[in-house]
């Protein structure tokens, strides 16, 4: 029996000398493979990249990583590496530019992955993206009425309309012809007028398709992408300062021919405002708002 203990943890040391023996030859043939290979910074995502994703979002997020690559192995020519070896130049060159396609988890980050907005080919047209038996509407809203330009394509939003009476005067009703009966009818279609006007949710739930800058007209004209801070004289002379989240002018709703018309008539009739609305909103049902309910509880 303490013959055989013995066999056993001879055994057991031999077999530990051997993995240590075959570890250090191990790590010199890798230290040996290092001292010929000139390693130099990269930086590799830290996630899949979808095809188009901003790469103000890869640097807002810090979807990359620093490591190491061999010069050897790097994309591009030996002579003209397209790899970024400084972070300066990764957020140089990602700034307002797209990612030309996918980019896969631990991929190297080069500049030839970029492109600017303006130089993107077309992926697909806005009639590809609008869903069967609906339709495309722009529409125009100051900062205030669109929820201060927080607005963004695939967003839903509400649409808030106010009738307002009709204007009635005494046009037409000529000295002499203004009696009793015509003052009470006229009255009465004043008073018809004012229980007609009132405000209340028209549409719920919108799509939106696209958000367009609009260009202020005037001197000085301006086109302010997102994300670029940008002063702008108003007529008045006072300077209103926009940058990121600020978007001014045209939104693109995907609507059915119904709600369409019924758009249309409320920005040719009334007051429309707007509210954004998280994805799993649920429509809700309500009363409006008039001059007898507003202050009620």
């Amino acid at each position: 029996m303490v013959k055989r203990t013995v066999v056993l943890i001879v055994a057991l040391v031999l077999a530990g000398i051997a993995a240590f023996s075959i570890w250090q030859y191990l790590e010199r043939v890798d230290d040996d493979a290092r001292e010929g290979l000139q390693l130099v910074p990269v930086y590799r995502a830290t996630q899949d990249i979808p095809a188009r994703t901003p790469g103000n979002t890869i640097i807002e997020e810090s979807l990359f990583v620093e490591s190491e690559e061999s010069l050897d192995f790097l994309p591009g020519d030996a002579n003209d590496t397209v790899a970024f070896q400084t972070a300066e130049e990764l957020t140089a060159r990602l700034s307002d530019r797209f990612a030309i396609g996918p980019i896969t988890k631990n991929q190297i980050l080069t500049s030839d992955q970029w492109e600017d907005a303006l130089d993107a080919p077309v992926v697909e047209t806005l009639a590809e993206i609008i869903s069967p038996g609906k339709q495309a509407l722009t529409v125009q809203l100051d900062a205030t009425r669109a929820v201060g330009g927080f607005i963004r394509p695939n967003d839903k939003v509400n649409m808030i309309v106010t009738i307002k009476a009709p204007q009635l005067t005494l046009e037409g009703l000529g000295e002499g012809e203004i009696t009793d009966e015509s003052l009470r009818e006229l009255l009465d279609q004043l008073a018809e007028a004012q229980d007609e006007e009132f405000t209340r949710f028209l549409l719920q739930g919108i799509p939106v398709l696209a958000v367009g800058e609009q260009k202020r007209t005037g001197d000085p004209a301006f086109d302010n992408p997102v994300g670029r801070v940008q002063s702008i004289v108003n007529e008045d002379g006072t300077v209103t300062t926009v940058g990121e989240g600020t978007q001014f002018g045209l939104l693109t709703l995907e609507v059915t021919a119904q709600e369409a018309e019924r758009l249309v008539f409320s920005f040719e009739k009334g007051s429309v405002w707007m509210t954004l609305v998280p994805d799993d909103f649920i429509p809700v049902t309500t009363e409006g708002i008039d001059r007898e309910n507003l202050f009620e509880q």
